[in-house]
């Protein structure tokens, strides 16, 4: 298993995965990973649009912000 992820999602048991995909620790496509940071960098441009990202995952059944959901990614906890 890859250490792969920020120093506070490796602190917080955190992992990006393929949505879908469950509590299994592969790691994503470097095309799916590119796109989900892409998305995330443009959407923090417009105000209410980052605003939206960062808050839609108080709103929504499976926690993603738009990014993730553009990627069809999601962040589960490891254990």
């Amino acid at each position: 298993v890859s250490k792969a992820g920020t120093l506070g999602m490796l602190a917080t048991g955190l992992r990006v995965v393929t949505r879908d995909q469950g509590q299994q620790h592969s790691t994503v496509a470097l095309g799916t990973a590119l796109i989900r940071n892409v998305a995330f960098y443009v959407m923090q441009q417009i105000p209410i649009v980052g605003q939206v990202n960062v808050l839609l995952p108080l709103f929504n059944k499976r926690r993603q912000t738009l990014h993730d959901m553009l990627a069809n990614t999601q962040v589960v906890k490891i254990t």
